[in-house]
């Protein structure tokens, strides 16, 4: 009961404060597959509502420094829906996808929102990256009765906001209780004790990784030893928190980080001779990361929410459609395949319920052992996801899953 009444109030404060806080004017969209340029005087693509047309919305950063995540978003949402509209559309409607830029900023996730709900044909949206501008603008579309389907805001009580919000990555105590696990069983038997340091963002997302990755590693019998938060995009010189870490006698090197500052750190580790095994968490499953760590990265073990060699045919559809579009799968990552299940949470709910927003998000609620791309789910009760977190370590360049 303390737990539901936290939540309630929790949404309200958001609620009040967003829609004090945010303007009401309008943000861009576009159906033609180009990044907006977020000129508050251009408007949404005026195609008309009808029967003929199912529309959704699009919300991620196409530009800043979360845009290679946006893009992955759009690349996979893109894909799916040319192929739903090859194949017939939605009960014989066009799918129509409206595409904004939100610059992984709230203020700007909440003018869009604010402009979306305005609208009358949207039946539901994907977005956004990151739990803030998620969280920012979900109060407007639970008030709107709109489904909100997020590929990766795993704050705790991000579905809590509403019965309309949902995603379909893990939540943040899932995913880094998970990451502690597989840290334990990939080193417990070349360390006679795990004695770890963590650097991470300081960020909500961060200060979670930490909480929740400390307490299930000391709970299978390793150590934390020391904590060292940064601040993202104003930190490159890593050298004093790991040499902390270092003198703290730790052997094993932990990364709640994003994967441009995890592979600077990656590198300036080695610059140090430090004697760690590295485990990173989530976000460093991409090629780039490899890239940037160059052959200090090999051997390090890389968790991830997305097993790349799933053999599901609805993966192997999706990864067949995107190597034709696309001319290649390296860039498949989890970031595309949850964006993907997130759109096609969206268009099930409108070929099963048609143009009912409240039916597609009965639908979506109802989902149990579905088969997506990323994984088989089932959503519980508050539009939650749960499923496996893999490892993998980097090897000759390239990830290569544990048994």
């Amino acid at each position: 009961m303390k737990k539901t009444l936290k939540r309630a109030l929790m949404s309200l404060l958001v609620l009040s404060m967003l829609l004090s806080a945010a303007a009401c004017g309008g943000q861009d969209s576009t159906n033609t597959g180009q990044p907006p340029q977020n000129n508050a005087s251009q408007q949404p693509p005026q195609t008309p509502a009808g029967e003929d047309t199912y529309r959704f919305a699009l919300i991620a950063p196409l530009t800043g420094n979360n845009a290679q995540y946006g893009l992955a978003y759009q690349r996979a949402v893109e894909l799916l829906v040319e192929q739903v509209n090859a194949e017939g559309g939605i009960n014989g409607g066009k799918v129509i996808l409206d595409i904004y830029d939100d610059k992984n900023d709230a203020t700007e996730a909440v003018t869009i929102a604010n402009s979306v709900v305005e609208q009358a044909d949207i039946l539901g949206a994907v977005g956004s990256q990151t739990s803030t501008p998620s969280m920012a603008m979900a109060p407007l579309f639970q008030k709107a009765g709109i489904p909100l389907v997020s590929p990766n805001a795993s704050h705790t009580d991000f579905a809590a906001i509403g019965n309309y919000i949902f995603r379909t990555t893990y939540m943040t105590s899932n995913t880094s209780s998970a990451v502690a696990d597989n840290c334990y069983e990939t080193y417990k038997d070349e360390l006679d004790e795990i004695k770890a340091g963590i650097i991470y963002m300081q960020t909500d997302w961060g200060l979670s990784f930490d909480q929740y990755f400390t307490q299930r590693l000391e709970e299978l019998g390793g150590k934390v030893l020391i904590s060292e938060p940064y601040v993202v995009e104003q930190t490159s010189d890593f050298t004093p928190l790991l040499t902390k870490i270092k003198n703290a006698g730790c052997n094993v090197l932990v990364l709640g980080t994003n994967y441009n500052e995890g592979g600077q750190i990656v590198r300036q580790a080695a610059k140090l001779n430090m004697d760690v095994r590295i485990c990173a968490s989530t976000q460093m499953f991409q090629q780039e990361f490899i890239e940037l760590c160059g052959e200090d990265g090999e051997g390090m073990l890389v968790n991830t929410m997305f097993n790349k060699d799933n053999p599901s045919p609805t993966y192997q559809s999706m990864k067949d459609a995107y190597i034709a579009k696309y001319g290649s799968d390296e860039d498949i990552n989890e970031y595309v395949v949850k964006a993907y299940d997130a759109m096609r949470l969206l268009i099930e709910g409108a070929q099963a319920a048609g143009r009912d927003r409240a039916g597609i998000r009965d639908y979506i609620a109802g989902i149990e052992n579905w088969e997506g791309a990323t994984t088989t789910i089932s959503m519980d009760e508050e539009g939650n996801p749960a499923g496996p977190v893999f490892a993998s370590k980097i090897q000759d360049g390239r990830f290569v899953f544990a048994e």
